[in-house]
């Protein structure tokens, strides 16, 4: 208890508590009070609080953090896993001894790792994410300010490779299967991710050629999750030549999209996605840059950026832009462009003043 009785029978208020400008632990104490009342009246018209929860462990309010998330439980896993590989010593720590200095002698760690920038940076990301938690809901400080994220080095950056219109007609022409045909093209005219088509049921194609997306699938029928953000829980326009192609399929028996009773196995995919490949010559790619090539096109072509992200089902813009910052530089060069070409045609439409005519 924050009141104690002295030996002259007074009562002292003794107890410690978090400055929440310099999320320093301090303690406070005064004496002299006569009743046990008096003291506690005391605190409360000072407004001194009592000792916050900074005695629990970072790892405490990570766990707190984390029920607060709306993602599937294996990204919390995944979450929990990184964060014990990589600040297992904060995680154990109690929240008001994490000092400034501390974090950044821990970032600087992170920095000699040979993970990858983004890697880094989701990291740090996580754990200035439970320290918001922290200064949001319990009132504590937010010592993570310190931290920023590290910026990527020239050669980390790199454009995707992707499939021109072109390249893609000549790989579609060379696959056999007409449900593999089926499936890279609602692939690449969506920008739908590979586990999300995997996972589509008949009934997620609308007649007014609309699909939804609310669930993924990696493997088999018994992998189906929710998608790992909400804002992947989406309601996307399909082109009517790409419906032309699933209707045969939603016609078929069977609940699943690409298969009947059972989604096809990623295998069958994978094998007829290189197969196609190589018999058309085309450069190779990835599978998931079909997911790139969709956003390439799109952004390349004028599409809004704003658009292009809920189509994609990011979790927000920030993401998109991280991803295609190249395609918007680009684009910045072709606005410059255009206004320059503006100022020739105001310059060569532009009336010669008379010489008699005064200026005011």
């Amino acid at each position: 208890m924050a009141v104690r009785k002295e030996k002259d029978k007074t009562y002292t208020l003794d107890f410690y508590y978090v400055d929440k400008i310099s999320g320093v632990r301090k303690r406070f104490k005064k004496r002299g009070f006569k009743t046990v009342r008096e003291a506690k009246e005391w605190q409360s018209n000072n407004r001194i609080d009592v000792e916050l929860p900074t005695h629990e462990k970072l790892i405490f309010y990570f766990e707190k953090y984390s029920q607060s998330l709306e993602c599937n439980n294996e990204t919390k896993k995944g979450n929990k896993q990184v964060l014990k590989k990589y600040a297992s010593d904060l995680l154990e720590m109690e929240y008001y001894k994490i000092s400034k200095p501390m974090l950044l002698d821990w970032r600087n760690q992170l920095n000699n790792t040979k993970l990858s920038t983004k890697t880094k940076n989701r990291i740090i990301g996580l754990i200035k994410a439970i320290f918001r938690y922290a200064n949001k809901i319990y009132d504590l400080y937010d010592t993570s300010v310190i931290l920023d994220r590290f910026k990527k080095p020239l050669e980390e950056i790199k454009e995707y490779s992707i499939w021109e219109v072109e390249e893609f007609n000549k790989f579609i022409d060379c696959i056999d299967s007409y449900t593999c045909k089926a499936y890279f093209t609602l692939l690449y005219y969506t920008g739908m991710r590979r586990s999300e088509a995997k996972a589509l049921l008949k009934s997620d194609i609308s007649k007014d050629m609309k699909v939804t997306i609310n669930k993924s699938m990696r493997h088999g029928a018994d992998s189906v999750k929710k998608p790992k953000t909400k804002g992947s829980i989406r309601t996307i326009d399909i082109d009517k030549d790409t419906y032309a192609i699933l209707s045969p399929l939603i016609d078929s028996e069977g609940q699943y999209l690409f298969g009947d009773l059972e989604p096809v196995g990623a295998s069958t995919f994978e094998r007829a996605f290189k197969e196609g490949i190589k018999t058309s010559g085309v450069k190779k790619i990835r599978m998931h840059d079909l997911r790139h090539s969709h956003a390439t096109l799109l952004i390349n072509s004028g599409a809004d950026i704003v658009a292009v992200s809920k189509r994609l089902g990011h979790s927000d813009i920030n993401m998109t832009l991280g991803i295609y910052t190249h395609l918007l530089e680009r684009k910045n060069v072709e606005l410059i462009k255009i206004i320059d070409k503006m100022h020739k045609k105001v310059k060569s439409s532009a009336k010669v003043v008379p010489k008699n005519n005064k200026t005011l």
